[in-house]
């Protein structure tokens, strides 16, 4: 089982407030209880509790019993959690269209985000993935020995998932075993494959898309750099084009 602590943060996380976790999770360690016991296991001071039994009660994850003279409060099932999640979702997707408004104010102003850890890594993989659309131009150079170094098991599933997408894809990759494995069964990864003069050297994994550069550094720390500045999109695009034009369709030895 986990902590409680892990068991805090994991409530704080579903949209409760530090003291709604803390009050809550006392609650559903106790039992029905009384303010004071609650404040006690909570370690909330009395003056505040009041307020934030008031909140889960607004939120559905605090009952009340009256015994005698006394309130007795209970925690409801956490099952309820799933309900407030799937509000805020629906909160936040009603909002989508005002956000996106808001992101394309930007314009064409120059546009490049740095990202650390692999977390932040998978996110742009996951975010440029949501963006792609059946024929939209895919282009990457990379190291099909290293490119997938930083997390084998997503990778894998990316690229399941983006096969499934009908593409242009080209791939230009270092030469190496892997690679002419890629050129061999290019058609099973709905992709065209070719590979880049021997003694080419890569240490970094870059994904062209019409909106944006996507560039992981094979190297630690992991990195991920995006680039969304219009000119710079298109210079790379047509950089790619040069060199794909220039590679031999045919698998080296």
């Amino acid at each position: 089982m986990q902590n409680r602590e892990s068991l805090r943060k994991m409530l704080t996380k579903s949209g409760l407030s530090d003291h709604e976790s803390g009050v809550y999770l006392a609650m559903l360690e106790l039992g029905p209880s009384t303010v004071l016991k609650i404040s006690r296991q909570a370690g909330v001071k009395r003056t505040t509790i009041y307020a934030v039994i008031e909140a889960l009660k607004a939120k559905g994850l605090v009952g009340v019993e009256e015994k005698g003279f006394k309130k007795i409060y209970i925690a409801e099932n956490p099952a309820r959690l799933e309900r407030i999640l799937e509000e805020q979702k629906g909160a936040l997707k009603a909002s989508f269209p005002e956000l996106e408004a808001l992101y394309t104010l930007r314009g064409n102003d120059s546009v490049i985000r740095y990202y650390h850890g692999a977390e932040a890594m998978r996110s742009v993989y996951e975010e440029m993935l949501s963006e792609l659309r059946d024929g939209d131009d895919y282009f990457v150079f990379g190291d099909p020995e290293r490119w997938d170094m930083f997390d084998r098991p997503y990778f894998k599933s990316f690229i399941e998932r983006r096969i499934k997408i009908n593409l242009n894809a080209k791939v230009a990759l270092v030469p190496s075993e892997r690679a002419r494995s890629y050129k061999k069964t290019e058609r099973n990864f709905n992709e065209e494959v070719r590979l880049l003069p021997e003694g080419t050297k890569f240490d970094v994994n870059m994904t062209i898309t019409p909106s944006k550069i996507v560039v992981h550094p094979l190297t630690h720390p992991i990195t991920t750099i995006v680039i969304e500045t219009a000119t710079l999109v298109r210079a790379q695009q047509e950089v790619f084009k040069v060199v794909w034009a220039a590679l031999s369709d045919t698998i080296q030895p």
